[in-house]
């Protein structure tokens, strides 16, 4: 995937219940926001078990999350983690 792709902003959701529906009290937290690879690596740090709490919303609108979420953390071309 291109820089372009893993650079889009977005927001990292954390959902509090199971199910789709999500008004008032079940509605989504937002926990942060920023580049998508940056949403990416949080929820990669995070227990794989847990990972069906989180999704990830691009400004573009798609919902990221479950399946296509791990596909994302398992890609090669995932940008790692700059820094000491």
């Amino acid at each position: 995937m291109s820089a372009a792709f893993w650079e889009q902003p977005a927001r990292l959701m954390r959902v509090h219940y199971s199910g789709t529906m999500w008004k008032g009290a079940r509605q989504p937290e937002q926990i942060a926001a920023g580049p998508l690879a940056g949403m990416v690596r949080q929820i990669a740090a995070e227990d794989p078990e847990d990972i069906w709490r989180f999704i990830i919303v691009t400004d573009d609108g798609q919902h990221i999350r479950s399946a296509d979420l791990r596909a994302l953390i398992r890609r090669a071309d995932f940008p790692k983690v700059e820094g000491p």
